[in-house]
């Protein structure tokens, strides 16, 4: 019989014979048969079978387990504790994260774990730099205020391999809910300036007319038409002006930070 739920194995009553008995093949054949039967149900040590079940461990631990490397493989409580207590092993990939990096003690993702992370700043992929050997095609373009600047990710293993990322860090844009991955050009909100006139006054210079045309020559009064006359208006002095404010760019307050992402 195969073995019981606990695990116990027993072999066929018919098995046992004493000396000067005659074997008969109900005796001899069924313990064979049922020992094959048997030892096809155990997990050999040397894993060339596989499961055909859960393991149960009924509450104990395997033990000296093995570091695991595969994403199939089962870890050890090492790797966990490792894991947990590493809070860059516990961000999504594709997770942008903030830092800054200014502060005291601070340090960077690191670059020789199982993931990786990228710096969204060009310029960073030469030997020794943070984003060697993980970006291509690494261009920036236009000038400040308005930079464009995108790399390609060539890093095997990572679901963002062959494909292009803004460089945020270097173009400085703002990031803003909605519409994911679409750009907008900076833009003011529709508005009006206020028009200062404290007052201001124009003069009107007429010459008086000579000749036949001058005034008491006329019932029109002086300047009604002619020759030799001249009509001239003084220059314009206003104190008028419209209030301006600005700077080279349109921002919101602001304060400087590193963004991260995680691409495997």
């Amino acid at each position: 019989m195969p073995f019981d739920s606990n695990g116990n194995y027993t072999l066929p009553t018919s098995y046992f014979v004493e000396n000067g008995d005659t074997v008969l093949p109900i005796q001899h054949n069924p313990p064979f048969e049922d020992v094959a039967q048997a030892l096809s149900a155990t997990l050999l040590r040397d894993g060339r079978s596989p499961m055909t079940g859960d393991l149960k461990m009924g509450t104990k631990k395997i033990t000296f387990l093995g570091d695991g490397t595969a994403n199939t493989d089962a870890i050890t409580k090492q790797q966990l504790d490792s894991a947990v207590s590493d809070p860059w092993a516990m961000q999504p990939v594709g997770a942008l994260v903030w830092l800054d990096d200014g502060t005291v003690g601070f340090s960077t993702p690191p670059k020789d774990k199982s993931y990786r992370y990228v710096e969204l700043t060009a310029g960073l992929t030469g030997a020794g730099a943070y984003n060697e050997g993980i970006l291509v095609s690494e261009t920036v373009s236009g000038s400040s205020p308005v930079i464009t600047a995108t790399a390609v990710v060539s890093l095997a293993g990572s679901p963002f391999d062959g494909r292009t990322i803004i460089l945020i860090n270097t173009s400085r844009e703002f990031l803003r809910p909605g519409s994911p991955g679409s750009g907008e050009m900076s833009q003011n909100l529709s508005h009006s300036h206020n028009v200062n006139d404290p007052g201001h006054s124009h003069a009107l210079n007429i010459n008086p007319l000579k000749g036949w045309y001058n005034g008491s020559n006329q019932d029109a009064g002086p300047g009604s038409a002619g020759s030799n006359h001249a009509v001239g208006m003084s220059s314009n002095v206003t104190g008028i002006w419209l209030s301006a404010d600005g700077g080279n760019e349109a921002r919101p307050r602001n304060r400087g930070v590193r963004l991260y992402r995680r691409i495997k």
